[in-house]
């Protein structure tokens, strides 16, 4: 057993710990897939996996435990012997540790990140981030600024459009 057994004890009491299931059998130790023990027991909690393993196998699996591995894995490392998770699992742009691993976490607000292009943009309104001398123009389709350039009503049909035109 580990020297800090007792420490592992107390976390099973609180329940914040579980143990996979294991036996001897002839001498020899027989496990479970403990992967897939380990996910579905923190599916069925709604908890935290602390792993550095990436589950793949299990997400191809199924698609409810992707989107949870994904979401609830917590990665760390150990720096000069200090268990070290990031602050930021879900990246930068995701929750801090303490609101991942609250029960009800909060999401943060989107931030939008402004465009390295700025006014030289030529994504239109399908570029991805933030402009801000778009911040009050109503996004249009290019068919629908065309159409508003010249001036022909969305409701006219193929036939009443070239009559139109032909005017």
């Amino acid at each position: 057993p580990p020297p800090d057994q007792h420490i592992l004890e107390e976390l099973e009491k609180q329940s914040v710990l579980v143990y996979t299931p294991s036996r001897k059998v002839k001498g020899k130790r027989v496990v479970c897939y403990d992967d897939r023990y380990i996910v579905k027991v923190a599916y069925e909690r709604d908890g935290v996996i602390v792993s550095n393993d990436h589950y793949r196998d299990l997400q191809n699996e199924n698609p409810e435990w992707k989107w949870f591995i994904e979401q609830r894995l917590l990665m760390y490392s150990f720096v000069s012997n200090r268990f070290m998770p990031p602050d930021d699992p879900l990246g930068r742009h995701g929750p801090t540790l303490s609101n991942f691993l609250s029960k009800k976490p909060v999401l943060p607000e989107k931030k939008w990140q402004p465009c390295p292009y700025g006014k030289k943009c030529t994504y239109g309104n399908k570029c991805k981030f933030y402009h801000p001398e778009r911040q009050h123009q109503v996004q249009l389709s290019v068919a629908d600024e065309l159409r508003a350039k010249t001036k022909i009503p969305l409701a006219l049909g193929k036939e009443e459009e070239r009559c139109q035109c032909s005017l």
